[in-house]
């Protein structure tokens, strides 16, 4: 690297200014002489010292990253699960003392979740990292029109992501689902083409979906596991050391988000009261028949996880 070479060169320079010094009091008193030498032989080591302390310093966190990382996020800056992958770069960057960095791309700016997820089964090099949802439902939804429960959702078209799974899920519970990148859905919603949208309330206030849909369907708390995934081509590029990292990086991002996203939750549902949103909480009566509803879906879905399955539900309980 160009800077550590340069300063160790400098370096060098003032040790030989120091010694060529120590040479031209020749005449000087055999005292002045000795007390010269030692007092510049211990600015010399002092010199050194320092030089040795800084080269460190800087080899440790190199002024220019040795690889960095793009990471896309569908939700717009400020939203909770961008600021998770922001705390993910920050650890990663700590971690490997400024060897990776990640830069987060949000607000979809590099594709919509569909483009995402094939870039990295390709690895066409567009992103490298994206954050994706595990979960059937976030457990909330949203409408254009006044609600009062669950069953007012049948035969709503209700968008959903390009997904077989959330489809009949929705169609279990007697809504219309629609397929539709993200990134429409407020357009959708304002037009008229949509009546309602599934998000937990952190994107629906960031994403402003209130303007257009100010009916909140609330059911109980569950946490929406999220995985960050990463391209297979690149992950096999880095070193088992770097690997490591990565998901200690992922595990501590994890940590933050659990602590944070239940503070941040109850500060949202206040704010979105106080933008006039129009919260209807589902009773534990919906909620239940909400499960038995999408049972038939969960089975045919998971064939021989059956154990897994229900291990799962009664976490979430």
């Amino acid at each position: 690297m160009k800077k550590p070479l340069a300063f160790i060169f400098i370096t060098a320079m003032i040790l030989c200014l120091n010694g060529c010094g120590s040479g031209i009091a020749v005449k000087e008193s055999s005292k002045a002489s000795a007390e010269t030498k030692t007092e510049e032989a211990e600015a010399a080591q002092a010199t050194a010292k320092a030089a040795t302390t800084a080269t460190k310093a800087m080899r440790a966190t190199p002024s220019v990253p040795e690889l960095i990382l793009k990471y896309g996020e569908v939700n717009p800056e400020g939203n909770i699960d961008t600021k998770v992958a922001e705390k993910f770069a920050e650890y990663v960057y700590e971690l490997s003392d400024g060897r990776i960095k990640v830069d987060i791309f949000p607000g979809a700016v590099l594709g919509d979740e569909k483009t995402s997820l094939n870039s990295l089964k390709t690895g066409n090099g567009l992103l490298d990292l994206y954050r994706v949802n595990t979960n059937v439902l976030t457990g909330y939804g949203f409408t254009t029109e006044p609600i009062n429960s669950l069953a007012d959702l049948k035969n709503k078209r209700i968008r959903v992501p390009e997904s077989v799974l959330m489809m009949d899920t929705i169609s279990a519970l007697g809504a219309q689902p629609i397929p539709m990148r993200y990134e429409d859905l407020y357009n959708a919603l304002a037009n008229g083409d949509l009546e309602g949208g599934e998000n937990p309330i952190p994107a629906y206030l960031s994403n402003r979906f209130y303007e257009v849909a100010p009916y909140y369907l609330l059911s109980g708390h569950v946490f929406s596991p999220g995985i960050i995934m990463m391209s297979e081509r690149k992950w096999n590029t880095l070193s088992k050391e770097d690997q490591n990292l990565l998901r200690q990086a992922g595990q501590m991002a994890s940590e933050w988000n659990k602590k944070e996203i239940v503070s941040v939750e109850e500060k949202l549902k206040k704010e979105m009261v106080d933008k006039g949103v129009t919260v209807i909480p589902l009773t534990q009566k919906e909620e239940d028949e909400a499960r038995k509803d999408e049972e038939i879906v969960r089975v045919s879905f998971t064939p021989g996880l059956e154990k897994w399955l229900y291990k799962i539900i009664d976490i979430q309980k």
